[in-house]
């Protein structure tokens, strides 16, 4: 969601995601049917190889991933729970970003 050097394929796939999100929303709002993402920038076995590989270069590029950044998978938790509870009723197509 905010862009970082060398993963425009995870980005470009992670764009889709959120506009299948809203597309879903649409066309399932008439038969009450929610459709709401979550996007952690959780730390994965994915994320700790770029962070590995950001912090070999001698340059590592504005806005890098960072250790200190990432949301603990288990953190994510209370969001899953929002969004399958009636407090989230009248929420359809948005996308629910966390972060550090």
């Amino acid at each position: 969601m905010r862009g970082s050097s060398g993963v425009a394929d995870y980005a470009a796939a992670k764009g889709g995601i959120i506009a299948f999100t809203r597309n879903a929303a649409s066309e399932f709002s008439p038969n009450n049917i929610q459709v709401n993402c979550i996007s952690p920038v959780a730390q994965t076995r994915m994320t700790d190889a770029l962070v590995a590989y950001r912090q070999q270069q001698s340059n590592p590029p504005a806005g890098s991933l960072t250790r200190g950044g990432f949301v603990e998978p288990e953190a994510t938790t209370p969001a899953f729970v929002f969004f399958a509870s009636r407090d989230s009723d009248l929420i359809t197509g948005q996308i629910l970003a966390l972060h550090r």
